[in-house]
């Protein structure tokens, strides 16, 4: 699964997480902003560390093969904005 795959990247880097998937949000294609939320100094702390990691095309590849991409608004809605091509 896509949450095991980021748990074994994060054990291998000795990071969290949450940090290896907010990496790998931040560095998808096409994502132009990403949401998080805190409820701690020490989550924020861990969030703005996750920006400094650099994903390695092997760690991409880990979980990209796990991630299936989805439409923003379904087949069905009249604006249907289509998911961007890999």
């Amino acid at each position: 699964s896509i949450a095991k795959a980021v748990a074994r990247v994060a054990t291998e880097r000795g990071v969290k997480p949450a940090q290896v998937a907010l990496s790998w949000v931040v560095n998808r294609p096409g994502v132009t902003s990403t949401l998080f939320a805190v409820e701690s100094v020490t989550q924020l702390d861990d969030q703005i560390a996750a920006l400094e990691i650099r994903l390695s095309a092997e760690e991409l590849w880990e979980i990209d093969r796990w991630y299936t991409p989805c439409d923003v608004i379904n087949d069905h809605h009249p604006q249907r904005i289509p998911r961007t091509p890999r």
